[in-house]
């Protein structure tokens, strides 16, 4: 979210300077698009007003190379690679609009389309959003498996041996990725985060093999995207996990009281619909 704010006050600069400078036709457009992590979108850019046949186009995303033509072929930048597309026909017309696919949560930037690499015809805010979670709380049986979500943005540029994610339960750690390594509380076992590619797509969910009753509380997962940051929320900022004791496992069962117990806000941007 800080990523996106940064985005729109810079947007909101942007129309400012068109606004009040000697203008320069034609305009450069400004726009905002959104897609759900995995998904398909389209970043605007019509160039027809310039020389039409030309392929000096270059798309950034806050002065990091995104795509651009060289000797007639698009090239893709650093964590782009195989995810972008331009149909050549359309941009000989003009029409340099960007396919994204495939999109991951740490695409969510400012992208400028520039022309001859220094005059901006379009600048898009991209917003990749997680999936939608119809509940923030989760009941497994004793002796199951069980994934609890989290996404976040962890720079594409990021080196493995950098990132930081951490697993909180009742404010205890329990899991820390850092330095290239997985640690876990001694109190825990069978906890894991999901493989690197899925990490690099903003996928640091906790997955816990053979859930203890003991495990059942609020957990919370952390990451930094800047080394001298403090540990920022991921998405859900919390998730409760209640544990049933198995029957006949001397254990009593957690009912709809323990449920409650352990239920917690759901925020506005979560509620059911």
């Amino acid at each position: 979210m800080q990523m996106l704010g940064l985005a729109v006050i810079l947007a909101s600069v942007l129309k400012a300077c068109l606004s009040t400078s000697t203008p320069y036709k034609p305009h450069a457009q400004i726009g905002e698009v959104q897609v759900q992590i995995g998904g398909m979108v389209i970043l605007p850019c019509n160039n027809s007003a310039y020389r039409r046949g030309e392929l000096d186009v270059h798309w950034e995303a806050m002065g990091k190379d995104v795509a651009f033509f060289q000797n007639g072929q698009l090239e893709a930048g650093q964590g782009y690679e195989g995810r972008v597309e331009l149909q050549l026909s359309k941009a000989l017309e003009g029409d340099f609009s960007l396919t994204l696919t495939n999109a991951v949560m740490s695409d969510t930037d400012l992208y400028e389309c520039l022309w001859q690499g220094k005059r901006s015809i379009s600048t898009v805010i991209l917003n990749v959003l997680p999936p939608p979670f119809s509940e923030l709380h989760t009941s497994v049986t004793e002796g199951e498996d069980v994934t609890l979500p989290c996404y976040g943005r962890i720079p594409k540029n990021k080196p493995w041996e950098k990132m930081f994610i951490q697993w909180l339960k009742d404010e205890e750690e329990v899991l820390l990725f850092s330095s290239g390594k997985i640690t876990t509380n001694t109190g825990y076992r069978g906890l894991s985060l999901p493989p690197q590619e899925e990490i690099s797509r903003g996928i640091y969910s906790l997955t816990i093999e053979t859930v203890k009753t003991s495990y059942q509380g609020i957990y919370k997962c952390r990451y930094k995207a800047n080394d001298y940051e403090a540990p920022r929320s991921g998405v859900p900022e919390t998730y409760s996990l209640s544990v049933l004791a198995r029957s006949g496992s001397g254990s009593p069962s957690c009912t709809l009281v323990c449920e409650e117990e352990f239920q917690i806000d759901r925020p506005a941007s979560f509620q059911r619909t």
